[in-house]
């Protein structure tokens, strides 16, 4: 584990952690009292990240960035970064994407926020859009990592599906709709078809 920067996780952010260890609380407030630098409170955080004691992780990051609102940007996006990779080892992927996007506001040091973000925009559906930019940008500031381009096309493709899925269910509502409209007039949508011109225009024409 690289103690200067980031927490460490698997590519996917979703490796399995050893058994939390027992947390002695008043040790704890008293460390917290005692602490003098932002960094100490990330290392603190850091340490209940190795033993899967996500929960006294979150709140060692909040305590420094609360306690160190002045610190570096650099600092306090760590600390964000740090913060936002246990929030997805307990899959709370909104709470990620949100520090997660304040790191980059704040100027993360490296690619790990934008990484972790386009992980937790891909576990949501109605964000996959979201997962596809991130992963695009990526793509494109390291273009010899395979695993951004992958992770990119299989995205874009679910991406295309789900589009077309709900293309599909919109559809069916207005033919739902519109027989509604023609019933009393003895009609369906069945007795129409809608053809497309070449200026581009739609129109609606009968079947019989």
């Amino acid at each position: 584990m690289d103690t200067k920067g980031d927490t460490e996780a698997t590519d996917d952010e979703q490796g399995k952690s050893s058994v939390p260890e027992e947390t002695d609380a008043c040790s704890d407030l008293l460390d917290s009292l005692t602490l003098t630098d932002i960094q100490d409170f990330k290392e603190r955080g850091n340490e209940k990240f190795r033993i899967g004691n996500y929960t006294e992780a979150i709140n060692w990051y909040t305590k420094g960035l609360e306690k160190y609102p002045n610190a570096s940007t650099s600092d306090r996006a760590t600390l964000l970064s740090n913060r936002a990779a246990t929030h997805m080892k307990l899959l709370n992927w909104e709470s990620a994407i949100t520090d997660c996007s304040l790191a980059i506001e704040l100027g993360a040091p490296n690619e790990k926020a934008l990484e972790r973000r386009a992980i937790s925009y891909s576990m949501i559906d109605e964000k996959i859009d979201s997962a596809v930019e991130d992963y695009q940008s990526l793509s494109n500031k390291f273009p010899e990592r395979k695993r951004y381009k992958e992770k990119l096309n299989e995205l874009k493709k679910k991406s295309d599906e789900r589009k077309a899925k709900m293309t599909e269910e919109f559809v069916g509502q207005l033919k739902g709709l519109g027989n509604m409209f023609l019933r009393p007039f003895g009609l369906s949508t069945d007795d129409f078809t809608l053809e497309k011109d070449p200026g581009g225009n739609y129109t609606i024409k009968t079947k019989r």
